[in-house]
């Protein structure tokens, strides 16, 4: 899943040939009548232009900053991913879109603050250093790939999954300042592009641990060997070292669904669509059978905002039902979800989901919609395909440093507090350690967090000397 909350931070922008450092005021229009205003920040250093991107009291650095007449492009990484924003510099106001690795556009437009000419401005923070690497790029299985071994390589290396999407051919530009975390330390990467988009945790299992097999017979056995992984990269890695504790040293993942998925599907997705569908009959086709334009793309976003917005009091019930922040997140929850849970229906080869025992509690009258709610029988087939892909089991035999955001309107907490119930079930809690972030969204964990938990995650893993739980600083 990767990478909804990622939506919700949504983007920014620099400028052109004349002077745009300083703060700007940035909105980022996804469809009618949602704004998501942010602040921009753009500084120079050394002829570098750089930037960062704050709301909510969250801070992001943008990568791939480049300035061409008046035309600006930038990338915006969110859990691993790239978001590519495009803006054109007119006087003292920028105009562009963005686009979405799930396939999500929209406009982005920034403006100088009415006092700039008198404010101080406020350069972003340094970006970590770019390390030069040696970058391999290739098929294997159906599967595109990228290696990168940095000069400071140190003999260890990072295995990453992707989360949901995203996927297929690999560039050779360098790596954006998540990745630049791990080749400071001085690891190699090696990402799997899959040979499959969409809920792909078969194909993740399968070509994560080809990619690594394939690294250990061309490069040699890695001294240590971290897999770690952001949103459905997330339970990836923890099935690969459930699955593979001899290709694998410790693990990280970072939001991503640590429970069976098929129950996480089913209360974050499809318990939410099939509420929906009793608040707004025929607006899906049907939970089980969702029309294929109900998607998250720009092009149908307007349509559902105007459809939540003619009944307040239902779009409000679903917020509450659906416990997002806000009731901008709803319309982009509702079309992403649709959109995964169509996809993992025909992956499946039918609905692999139950609904009808289940209690629905949280909305605004839970008597009614126990009472109003359709209820579908799941397909066998289907059922054990998810179950398959994947159930964790709670055999660690290495450590596991997990990490997720205090909100996330995508995968959130409770998700991840079922394997530790597991882990202590099955005697593995020794291996397990989880932390949380304060900063809200999915996948919203800074590149220093990334780096705190990665010393620490080494340390237990070179010492046996356990990291203690709580907030990840």
């Amino acid at each position: 899943m990767n990478r909804l909350g990622t939506l919700f931070f949504l983007l920014a922008a620099s400028l052109v040939a004349a002077d745009i450092t300083g703060k700007w005021d940035f909105v980022a229009t996804v469809g009618v009548g949602q704004e998501m205003k942010m602040d921009l920040n753009l500084a120079r250093e050394a002829g570098k232009l750089m930037g960062t991107m704050s709301a909510r009291g969250n801070t992001v650095t943008l990568t791939d900053v480049a300035q061409n007449g008046n035309e600006l492009t930038f990338k915006l990484p969110i859990g691993g991913m790239p978001y590519d924003i495009k803006m054109t510099l007119a006087g003292e106001a920028m105009k562009g879109t963005f686009s979405a690795p799930t396939g999500m556009t929209g406009d982005v437009r920034a403006t100088r603050p009415a006092a700039a000419a008198t404010t101080e401005q406020i350069p972003p923070p340094k970006p970590i250093p770019t390390v030069e690497t040696k970058v391999e790029t290739g098929m294997l299985g159906g599967s595109h790939f990228r290696i990168d071994i940095p000069a400071n390589h140190n003999g260890g290396l990072v295995v990453y999954c992707h989360g949901y999407g995203g996927g297929g051919k690999f560039d050779e530009k360098p790596l954006g300042q998540l990745y630049q975390v791990f080749l400071n330390a001085g690891f190699a990467i090696a990402q799997a592009g899959y040979s499959r988009g969409g809920w792909a945790i078969k194909e993740g299992i399968e070509d994560t641990a080809a990619l690594t097999r394939y690294y250990i017979n061309k490069y040699g056995k890695p001294k240590r060997t971290v897999v770690l992984g952001h949103s459905m990269g997330g339970i990836l890695t923890l099935a690969l070292i459930e699955k593979f504790p001899e290709l694998f040293d410790a693990a990280m993942p970072i939001c991503g669904p640590l429970d069976v998925s098929l129950d996480f599907i089913q209360k974050r997705a499809f318990d939410l669509l099939v509420v929906f569908d009793y608040y707004y009959p025929g607006v899906l086709g049907s939970p089980v059978k969702i029309s294929p334009q109900v998607q998250l793309k720009k092009e149908y976003l307007p349509e559902l905002e105007k459809i939540l917005a003619a009944d307040s009091r239902k779009k409000a019930a679903l917020q509450k039902f659906g416990g997002f922040a806000s009731e901008k997140e709803v319309a982009i929850g509702i079309a992403f979800f649709a959109s995964v849970t169509r996809e993992l229906m025909e992956r499946a080869g039918g609905n692999p989901f139950d609904n009808r025992n289940t209690v629905y509690i949280g909305g605004e009258d839970d008597v009614a919609i126990n009472r109003g709610v359709k209820r579908y029988a799941s397909d066998p087939k289907a059922v054990e395909y998810v179950k398959v892909y994947y159930t964790p089991v709670g055999r660690l035999e290495r450590p596991v440093l997990a990490i997720h955001n205090v909100y996330d309107p995508v995968v959130p907490a409770w998700s991840t507090n079922s394997y530790v119930e597991l882990a202590r079930e099955t005697g593995a809690d020794k291996f397990f350690v989880q932390r949380w972030s304060t900063h809200g969204g999915h996948c919203n964990v800074k590149p220093d967090q990334h780096l705190h938990a990665f010393e620490d995650l080494l340390k237990w893993q070179a010492t046996g000397t356990r990291p203690e739980a709580g907030e990840q600083k």
